[in-house]
This record gives C-alpha cells, sequence and structure tokens, in this order.
C-alpha cells in the first residue's frame, strides 16, 4: 500500500510540474468541475476600458493589462474531490502582506489555476502533497466555499469577499449550505468585523492560511476579480446592502482627510504640510485603520467633503451621502480608477489630482509639493 501511494505521489508531482509550465487545461472542462452560469443581470461588469472612453482624460490607468484576467461567462464552478493548501508571505509575527495564495489541486494532483490567481508556490505545495490523497477510512467530502482573490487588502477584502457572498446568495446558496467559508485574508479585526457583518458564523470561517485540506468540494464565485477596474456596476449597493448601511439620502456636514500614516507603503512624508492647511478650512484628520468598520461608515456617512491620498480607505466612499465631494490625491502616474467607479456608482462628486507625472511612485513613501497642496486646498474651498 505504502509503495502504490508512493508511486502515485510521484507521478502527481510530476502532473503538477508540468501543469505549472502551462499544460494545464480550462478549468470550465476539467471532469471534476459542475459550471453554474450567472444570468445577465448579475453578469453585467463595469471595464476600464469603457470608463477611460467614457471621461476621455489621460490620468485613468488603461484596462489592457487586465484583460488576461476578465471572465467571458461568470457564475458558480464547483470541483469536486479538490485539494486547497493554503500559504503566505509574513512580515515576523504579523500577518500583513497585502496577497495571499490558495493553492487548488484535483485529487490526482494537478493544479487548478483562475483568472485571479497571479502565482503559485511550487515549494509549499509539494510539501504538503500527502494532503492531496486520502487515507483509510476517510469520511464523506464537505463542501467548502472559496471567497475572494489574492489580494486582502481593505479595498479588496470589502469588494471581493462581500461581493462574492452576495453573488453566491444570487444563485442560489446560504451559509447553511457550506461547512466552512475560506477568505484570502488574515485574521485581521476588521476582516473578523466584515465577515461578521456578512453573517458569516465564527465556527465556519477559515483563512487561506490556515487551508490544508483535501477531498472537498469546493465551490467558487467565477467572475472578474483581482484588479482596479472591473467591479461590477452593482457593488455600491451591494457593500451598503450586505454590510448593513441604510441607503437613505442625508445631507452631509463634515470635512474628512483620511491619512496613510499608518500604511507600509507610498505614505506622504510630509502629509503635516497639507493637514496643517486643511484644518483651518475646518477639516478632521483621521486614520481609518484606528476605528472599526461600523465608525468608518458612521463617520463616511456624515461627510462633505473627503480628502485623501489614493488608497485602500477611500473603499469607504460607499457610505457617504449622495452630496458629498471625493478629492483623490495620486502619488503615480497613471491612477487606478476603481475610485471613481465608486464614487460614480454612488452618485458622489469625484475631482482626481495628480501630484506626480512619472510612474515609479506606485510603491514609495513621496512628499507633497507645494502646487499640489494649493491645488487640493483650492478645490475645497467653498465647498
Amino acid at each position: 500500500m505504502a509503495t502504490a501511494l508512493s508511486s502515485a505521489k510521484r507521478q502527481a508531482t510530476r502532473t503538477f510540474r508540468a501543469a505549472l509550465h502551462g499544460l494545464e487545461g480550462p478549468l470550465l472542462a476539467h471532469p471534476n468541475a459542475r459550471f453554474q452560469q450567472a444570468p445577465a443581470n448579475l453578469a453585467h461588469s463595469v471595464s476600464g476600458a469603457q470608463i477611460n472612453a467614457q471621461d476621455g482624460v489621460e490620468i485613468w490607468r488603461e484596462a489592457a493589462g487586465q484583460e488576461h484576467r476578465a471572465v467571458p461567462h461568470p457564475g458558480i464552478v464547483t470541483i469536486s474531490g479538490a485539494g486547497l493548501i493554503g500559504h503566505t508571505e509574513r512580515n515576523g509575527a504579523e500577518h500583513r502582506s497585502v496577497q495571499a495564495i490558495v493553492n487548488i489541486a484535483d485529487s490526482s494532483g494537478r493544479p487548478l489555476l483562475f483568472p485571479f490567481k497571479k502565482h503559485w508556490n511550487l515549494k509549499s505545495s509539494l510539501k504538503h502533497f500527502d494532503l492531496l490523497f486520502a487515507g483509510p477510512g476517510e469520511s464523506a467530502q464537505r463542501k467548502v466555499a472559496l471567497l475572494g482573490s489574492s489580494h486582502v487588502s481593505f479595498y479588496h477584502f470589502m469588494t471581493e469577499v462581500a461581493g462574492d457572498w452576495w453573488f453566491l446568495k444570487q444563485m442560489g446558496y446560504g451559509e447553511r449550505d457550506f461547512s466552512a467559508v475560506v477568505v484570502h485574508g488574515h485574521r485581521t479585526r476588521w476582516q473578523e468585523e466584515i465577515l461578521q457583518m456578512l453573517g458569516i458564523p465564527v465556527e465556519k470561517r477559515r483563512y487561506h492560511f490556515e487551508m490544508k485540506e483535501r477531498h472537498i468540494d469546493l465551490v467558487l464565485p467565477y467572475r472578474t476579480k483581482g484588479d482596479a477596474v472591473s467591479l461590477p456596476s452593482w457593488m455600491c449597493e451591494v457593500l451598503r446592502g450586505e454590510l448593513g448601511r441604510e441607503t437613505g439620502v442625508r445631507a452631509g456636514v463634515r470635512k474628512l482627510y483620511l491619512s496613510r500614516k499608518n500604511a507600509l507603503r507610498r505614505r506622504m512624508t510630509n502629509e503635516a504640510e497639507l493637514t496643517t492647511r486643511l484644518k483651518t478650512l475646518g477639516f478632521e484628520v483621521w486614520q481609518l485603520d484606528e476605528v472599526s468598520v461600523a465608525q468608518q461608515q458612521e463617520l463616511l456617512g456624515s461627510a462633505r467633503v473627503v480628502v485623501a491620498e489614493h488608497g485602500a480607505a477611500l473603499t469607504n466612499i460607499v457610505w457617504c451621502p449622495k452630496d458629498a465631494t471625493v478629492i483623490d490625491i495620486h502619488a503615480a502616474f497613471p491612477a487606478n480608477p476603481c475610485f471613481k467607479i465608486l464614487a460614480d456608482q454612488r452618485g458622489l462628486r469625484y475631482i482626481p489630482i495628480s501630484a506626480f507625472q512619472r510612474r515609479n511612485a506606485e510603491h514609495d513613501d513621496w512628499n507633497i509639493d507645494t502646487n499640489t497642496i494649493e491645488t487640493v486646498l483650492s478645490a475645497v474651498r467653498g465647498l
């Protein structure tokens, strides 16, 4: 028995390695995959290319590089007998990476690649290969849902995990259908709060890095995700509905500046120069990572003007009243249009301000210059 199992594992390893070199077949054509296509009203998405053509401006990042992740026929795919191996890069004792990986394989060890998966960790996957093979007397398969993509920032977690959960429910699934719900994330306070708002029970929540499972029925929302240009047209309404925010219209009164000083990258090093000037105009300065998701909803829900450097905190503009103005300061050029899409869906006035005209400022800390400060101040005066 041991010899036969060892031989099977060697064959699976060869299959796995070959698949990683581009020999894998299409996911939906896999014999263990069942596909339930979404109706047209759920499948509709807004593409970045359409947004660029509509606006006729050069600040928005072109969507051509994202086309490889587009899903032409969204729906729900179920894979029988799947194995899951999760891992992440860690920063000391904390899980602070902005990406997470769940490797998915069939019962023979062949990896199954998705449009929103960027890469595999071959060493980690082969190390845990024994998990893909049944032991004596194993029980029947469990049904497990996998939500989100490899990105785990606040923006991606909100739009992809909440969007996937809503999408599953629209396709006839509910919490009772699954023995576990797996998300790409690091079990942070705000991630747990969002899952609580979505109504996913604590005992069913699992995170990618906890996953070493075999022989499960894996259920995945199969839709375009993992980028910043392909938000479905229903996203803003869904976030407000799924996360318990009332959809009524009320006038905002507060002027808010959202700081990134606690971020891991792309921080405004001389931010005090801007915030000092904004405070004279009645602005409050906030770091949203220091308050709960519910408090973020209340805060942005009372805003008349929001100024922020481009970053995940701006996801919270979905809570803004419809009369609010959002000023998005871009430190990189061209910029992702994700927050413009959310602002358009919510009916907000959106003003982008470009601080740099170069392409290498996406990850580096930066200084805001006098001209940009004056441009921001000119935009907010009188609002």
